[in-house]
């Protein structure tokens, strides 16, 4: 555990306008207590959007060897590491994806291999809360391939008579 937590109140009100971003928002670093406001630790990888005394619009840079443990966290702005770079709107995005890993009880897209969970990210996929909808629509999509499978057996076998 980190030595220096904020509560959410100071995320919102302190760290993002003065123009800090975590990077590292995540379950693990939210600490609940019994009596008083939820903290936020783990500000080993914050960083300041602010250099030389001017403020700057998007940062670029991201140790590496902390990517592959924050995957399932980093938005895809930041993943991409392009031209644009990343700003504040990543932790929100990362404070989203630690809302759905507290609710399902396990970390956003943990069931998929690292490159797919990166390429996912990049279609637009993003962290769902696993519920009674969810299932239903799972059911759904599988039905729909099922149909088409079907159809597709059934074209063939009139094209080609045995």
């Amino acid at each position: 555990m980190s030595l220096y937590s904020l509560s959410f109140r100071e995320l919102h009100f302190y760290l993002i306008p003065q123009g800090i971003v975590h990077r590292s928002v995540r379950c693990s670093h939210i600490l609940l207590s019994e009596s008083g406001p939820a903290l936020l630790s783990g500000l080993k990888y914050a960083c300041s959007l602010v250099e030389t005394g001017r403020g700057i619009q998007d940062r670029y840079d991201y140790p590496l060897f902390v990517a592959e443990t924050n995957l399932p966290w980093l938005s895809p702005e930041f993943l991409q590491q392009n031209l644009l770079g990343y700003n504040e709107r990543a932790d929100v995005y990362a404070l989203g994806a630690s809302a759905c890993e507290a609710a399902n009880g396990a970390p956003p897209f943990a069931d998929m291999p690292p490159t797919l969970m990166l390429l996912e990210k990049f279609r637009g996929a993003a962290p769902r809360l696993i519920d009674a909808s969810t299932f239903e629509e799972q059911r759904q999509q599988q039905q729909q391939i099922q149909q088409q499978q079907q159809m597709q057996q059934h074209d063939q076998a009139v094209a080609f008579p045995s």
